[in-house]
């Protein structure tokens, strides 16, 4: 797209820069979390995609995040509202509609997507993670997340210790980067467990796709999130895939556009989004 507004300062870190792909004025607006294990990846990594989301009818806010070592958990989850309070205050000047928020994001960053939206539906989860003064001005200024969309997440920190596979161990290495200790499944010791999404999530959760492949280690916590989020009475639009489906779908296989699976991902991502953003 040539339209797309590049490196836009949000806040005082050096990575704190967001890029807006624009779609229809006061549409529905997108903010999305690159994944890359919380210790890499960039938003222009696929920019290729917020442009197709520009294309299906949203404002797309893809931003870089302060990446771990240098920030620790939860600083991501911290700077996903930051940019999204910039956005809110700069509403007239990007022609965005917070109050039609969609809060997105891959691997990693639908962890950090996720918890955001939880801070902002939930008061006390947000004072946990000392995120309560943007949420309150957030909240101020109209910013509402109508849904979020989250791609082949980290959702909870006793399965992510548990999970089986060459990829699981990876990440787990990936997660003791981004909260600065090997001790981050412990409830008692690291607020990285116990803030968890699976654990803290009611009914006040926004609308959710979810979706993963069927050779992604990671997998099962998306599962187990769909049916958590489902118990509680939260509409959810889910894209799993059998264990014999072929050809198989790995981790991050939404991307990959001119695939099936890619595809069929974006359009029910895309009608499942439009149609909570319409409802308001």
């Amino acid at each position: 797209m040539d339209d797309v507004h590049q490196d836009i300062r949000y806040g005082a870190a050096s990575a704190q820069l967001l890029d807006v792909y624009p779609g229809p004025p006061g549409g529905p607006t997108i903010v999305w979390a690159h994944g890359g294990g919380w210790i890499g990846g960039s938003k222009v990594d696929i920019g290729g995609y917020f442009a197709e989301l520009a294309r299906a009818g949203f404002n797309v806010v893809g931003f870089d995040y302060t990446l771990a070592p240098e920030a620790l958990y939860p600083t991501p989850v911290r700077e996903m509202l930051e940019a999204i309070a910039f956005i809110a205050a700069k509403k007239d000047e990007f022609r965005l509609a917070p109050d039609k928020l969609i809060l997105g994001g891959d691997s990693a960053g639908a962890n950090i997507a996720a918890q955001a939206a939880l801070a902002l539906v939930d008061a006390s989860y947000s004072e946990e993670l000392g995120t309560s003064r943007i949420t309150r001005n957030l909240h101020t200024a109209g910013a509402r997340p109508v849904a979020t969309a989250l791609q082949c997440g980290v959702y909870d920190a006793r399965m992510m210790r548990e999970a089986t596979g060459s990829f699981a161990a990876v990440v787990r290495d990936m997660v003791t980067a981004y909260c600065g200790t090997a001790q981050w499944a412990d409830d008692e010791r690291s607020a990285f467990a116990r803030e968890s999404v699976l654990g803290n999530v009611s009914g006040d959760f926004p609308p959710t796709f979810i979706s993963a492949g069927n050779n992604d280690d990671l997998t099962p916590q998306s599962k187990a999130l769909a049916a958590k989020l489902t118990e509680h009475g939260v509409e959810v639009s889910a894209l799993f895939f059998s264990r014999s489906a072929r050809p198989r779908t790995g981790h991050e296989y939404q991307f990959d556009l001119s695939s099936k699976a890619g595809a069929r991902n974006l359009s029910q991502m895309t009608e499942f989004l439009l149609a909570c953003a319409a409802r308001g």
